[in-house]
């Protein structure tokens, strides 16, 4: 039965049932017409082989009876001939005898052609009785003896006698008997084949009868089992497509949900901020948090649903280099250990081998995939541990990452969908703990992408998970340099730098316009970049961007690309028109990767997304000044 996914539509499905169901009518339909065909070729060679055989029977039974009926008049004018004593007489008789002689040779020469003619086992059967009884040999000396009656050569009257003696004994009781014998085995074949032209009737009548059980048999009995297989194939898919259809309405529920939380959180803290002039700087500070805090977690949301979109449509791209494996185990071990201390739970990275220093991978898909899966750990573990180990296999290089919990763990019918889109072990788990039910299909087809997998390598309910990363590493093993024991601490220590150089008077005297038709997000990115000491014009139409630059000179200038009027790619147009050579940056919420190769081949020098920190977006201007 073919199987259809979640994203096949119902007019998909049926067209693909109607196609299915189109061949195999044709199929079967030429198959059982072949069929047809061939039993009819056969009743129709039957018959006409009956149909010949009786013609034949009725050919040599005609000679034959006027081969026995001239050897009789012969035999007959022989004796007339022999009475007769007048010349006149005897030479009208010879006449007459002469004309029957050679009737009788042309219908033995007749009988012979319809004998040769005929190769059917009658004919053979005859060729052994006329063999048997010599009658060729015995028709051609009756010939000659009635040949040599009529000879004109003088004759003597005993010469005659015996002449004519002859043929009156082999007309009686030579040839006529072997004649009689012949006919009498022709009526027996002539019998018999009239037997078979009657059973040809009821022959017939059987092979339309077999005729039409072959049409059901190769035609209409699959044509009914396929419609009916293509019946319970699109119950089936529908069904399917009715389960992905609230699986998807699920999601979108629970989406919301996930959006309306962090923004509750986010304007019920900014209208405190607002509104309570007397908060304390504490308060002030915590609020400011919550609101961070919140807007991370809608931005990693938004990220995850379009990563997700990235992969479905194929659109994802893995960006493979050489970087510090050991750093990033450190960077996840210092994020995680914040949330596993928040639950009052233990949390610890250790290595069961040697683990290289260096891999050749896609770190930010790395990092995702481990923020994925050990997030999910803590966040379905309430009390005990979250730990992970990590090995290397050097005999297919890969790393190993197993990520064991003391949490919920996961009963046997949610572990057959934990890695389907859309899904979550079951309700109580998105009411309990939230998330998308992207996070684990995700990170697996992540994982895929880099040459390994993930997958649940044990789970009980209420004792918790294993789950297993495999990520292969492409870094040659003569380069490989590896560490022994992975310590705790030393990955804590491994991300505590230096702060950052203040960026305070990074841009100054830098000349930046912003052109951006949402003012708060405009007056938001002026703030950052005056407080880095830049000169800051902000315009929020395209027409004004370009009426200013031909008045300031500007260093650089930041962009959107949706405006009304005049977008982004048309002011961008317009500006190297004017010969503006200084470079622009695509400023924007757009941040599908086809959205920054069709700024590039526009000829924008730069492409930030939405939303950007300052420190951010300070650094993406100096590196292009």
């Amino acid at each position: 039965m073919a199987s259809y996914n979640k994203t096949t539509t119902s007019q998909e499905i049926a067209t693909d049932i109607i196609k299915k169901t189109r061949k195999k009518f044709i199929l079967f339909t030429l198959l059982g017409m072949s069929l047809v065909i061939l039993v009819s070729l056969f009743s129709l060679n039957l018959h006409n082989k009956f149909l010949s055989k009786q013609k034949s029977i009725h050919a040599l039974h005609e000679t034959l009876a006027k081969q026995i009926f001239l050897i009789f008049e012969i035999a007959d004018y022989g004796e007339k001939f022999n009475k007769m004593h007048s010349a006149t007489n005897k030479q009208q008789i010879k006449d007459g005898l002469n004309a029957l002689v050679k009737k009788l040779k042309l219908e033995n020469e007749n009988f012979k052609a319809v004998l040769d003619n005929d190769n059917t086992s009658f004919s053979e059967d005859l060729e052994d009785l006329m063999a048997e009884n010599e009658l060729k040999s015995k028709i051609r000396e009756y010939l000659k003896k009635a040949s040599e009656l009529t000879d004109q050569s003088p004759e003597s009257s005993k010469v005659l006698k015996n002449r004519i003696n002859f043929l009156s004994m082999n007309s009686k009781d030579g040839l006529y008997d072997i004649f009689t014998l012949m006919n009498k085995r022709i009526r027996k074949h002539n019998r018999d084949s009239t037997n078979m032209i009657d059973r040809m009737g009821t022959l017939l009548i059987t092979l339309c009868f077999l005729e039409i059980l072959l049409v059901w048999l190769l035609v209409f009995r699959p044509l009914y089992s396929a419609i009916q297989i293509q019946h319970r194939e699109l119950t089936s898919a529908m069904q399917t497509v009715e389960r992905a259809n609230q699986t998807k309405s699920e999601f979108l529920a629970n989406i919301s949900h996930e959006i309306r939380t962090p923004m509750t959180g986010i304007l019920g803290y900014a209208e405190v901020l607002q509104n309570d002039e007397d908060i304390s700087s504490y308060d002030k500070n915590r609020s400011i948090d919550i609101i961070n805090n919140n807007a991370h977690h809608l931005l990693e949301l938004v990220d995850e649903i379009l990563d997700f979109s990235k992969i479905e449509s194929g659109k994802m791209k893995i960006r493979k280099k050489e970087f510090s494996f050991i750093r990033v185990l450190g960077e996840v071990y210092s994020l995680m250990l914040i949330k596993a201390k928040n639950k009052n739970l233990n949390f610890s990275i250790n290595n069961t081998g040697p683990v290289p220093t260096n891999i050749i991978s896609d770190k930010k898909r790395l990092k995702q995939i481990l923020h994925n899966i050990v997030g999910n750990a803590i966040k379905f573990t309430s009390h005990g541990e979250v730990k992970v180990t990590v090995n290397y296999d050097p005999s297919n290089s890969k790393l190993l990452i197993d990520v064991i919990d003391t949490g919920c763990g996961i009963d046997d019918q949610s572990v057959k969908k934990i890695f389907n889109p859309f899904e979550q072990a079951n309700n109580s788990v998105s009411r309990n703990f939230g998330g998308t039910g992207l996070g684990l299909v995700l990170s697996k087809k992540l994982a895929i992408g880099l040459g390994g997998d993930i997958t649940l390598v044990k789970t009980k309910i209420n004792e918790g998970s294993r789950f297993r990363i495999e990520i292969l590493n492409e870094l040659p093993t003569e380069n490989q340099k590896f560490l022994q024991k992975i310590s705790n601490d030393e990955l804590e220590n491994l991300t505590k730098t230096t702060e950052a150089p203040p960026l305070t008077d990074a841009l100054n005297d830098t000349s930046i316009l912003i052109v951006d038709d949402a003012k708060e997000n405009a007056r938001l990115f002026g703030m950052y970049l005056k407080k880095a000491g830049a000169i800051v014009d902000v315009v929020n139409t395209g027409d004004d961007a370009i009426a200013l630059s031909q008045v300031n000179t500007y260093d650089i200038i930041l962009l959107d690309l949706q405006m009304p009027d005049k977008d982004g790619f048309q002011v961008l147009s317009e500006l190297r028109r004017l010969k503006f050579a200084e470079p622009v940056i695509a400023l924007t919420a757009h941040a599908m990767e086809s959205e920054k190769i069709k700024t590039k081949a526009a000829g924008f020098n730069g492409h930030v997304t939405k939303p950007v920190t300052a420190e951010k977006l300070i650094n993406v201007i100096l590196n292009y000044l």
